[in-house]
């Protein structure tokens, strides 16, 4: 009992350790953070007029949208603000690949069953393989490991979207 007690009373002396914070991101991380930020969250968008406005087979792809890029924006958004990043900007840009797809929006809210489909699998394939391209990229140039990993994990889900849209374009 007396050197658990001891222990306990070191333990409460003891000069409490804190550890560094994580640097800052750097130019690379931030626009890499801020990239992907923006086009899940439009993807996520995407993917839930998918749910709603899709036939069954777009229903499940826009669950897995969904899931994936919320699951990745997460990640990102809990590493940003380790990162020293309150918050990340909203308003970016979004690139000329996704461009056509934060247009068609507001179209495919008005659409439903095969017309929605037609409509977004006109525009989804060329933002996908775009998407991927991007990652890669972003994987050679970042020079923080934990965000290189988080993009190696976002990786295989996006070759399964370009990989899942091209089937869906061949049965439709």
């Amino acid at each position: 009992m007396k050197a658990r007690s001891l222990f306990v009373a070191i333990a409460l002396c003891a000069p409490a350790v804190a550890a560094d914070p994580p640097p800052p991101l750097d130019d690379t991380a931030t626009r890499i953070v801020t990239y992907l930020h923006a086009v899940d969250q439009l993807e996520i968008d995407v993917g839930k007029l998918a749910q709603s406005h899709g036939t069954a087979s777009m229903r499940v792809f826009g669950a897995t949208l969904v899931a994936d890029h919320t699951a990745t924006d997460r990640d990102l958004v809990a590493y940003a603000r380790r990162h020293g990043m309150r918050s990340i900007p909203t308003d970016a840009p979004i690139d000329p690949d996704h461009r056509p797809v934060a247009d068609a929006q507001a179209r495919l809210k008005t659409l439903r069953g095969n017309d929605f489909d037609a409509a977004f699998l006109d525009v989804m394939p060329a933002a996908e393989d775009a998407e991927a391209a991007t990652i890669e990229d972003a994987i050679a140039s970042v020079q923080d490991p934990e965000l290189e990993q988080i993009l190696r994990n976002t990786e295989p889900q996006l070759k399964s979207h370009v990989t899942a849209i091209n089937s869906l374009k061949s049965t439709h």
